[in-house]
């Protein structure tokens, strides 16, 4: 079994991995209720990669015998005023789950799990990248607009 801190920190990891999911399944709804299907499709696919994400952790802690210990997933928000709020709120999110895997990485580091090592490596630059991804996204909305018409204009991009 690997060590106690690093299993606690891998659980702490599920657990903002599943949040992620819902939160942005929550922006999902918000999107389609605007009538961003593109947006809204976008933000659901995020939300199956961070449920894929938290489960990769779930397995990799079982598979080195470690306890996985779920943790309550909180309420994720439900209101947002536009596209750009809840994109950045997106970016926020990932800012944190990014900050999160470093601190993962860095502790690992110290213990000298190698193997951990080499599997946080792959959160990290997954969430880097969708961590850009959404920052890009951002920049084109500020760019074009947050209205009617540049909205609808993104998010035909975003359906294909």
């Amino acid at each position: 079994m690997f060590d106690e801190n690093i299993n606690n920190y891998l659980n702490n990891q599920i657990n903002k991995e599943f949040y992620s999911g819902y939160l942005y399944l929550s922006m999902s709804g918000y999107f389609y209720k605007e009538g961003c299907c593109g947006f809204a499709h976008w933000a659901k696919r995020k939300a199956e990669e961070k449920i894929e994400s938290g489960l990769k952790i779930f397995n990799y802690i079982l598979e080195r015998g470690g306890q996985v210990e779920l943790k309550q997933i909180k309420t994720p928000e439900k209101d947002f005023s536009g596209h750009l709020d809840t994109l950045e709120k997106m970016y926020i999110n990932e800012s944190g789950n990014l900050k999160s895997i470093l601190e993962i990485y860095k502790n690992i580091k110290q213990n000298e799990d190698r193997a951990t090592m080499l599997f946080i490596d792959k959160f990290i630059k997954k969430q880097t990248k969708l961590k850009d991804s959404i920052r890009q996204l951002i920049d084109k909305v500020k760019k074009y607009g947050d209205d009617y018409i540049s909205i609808m204009l993104i998010n035909k991009e975003l359906q294909n």
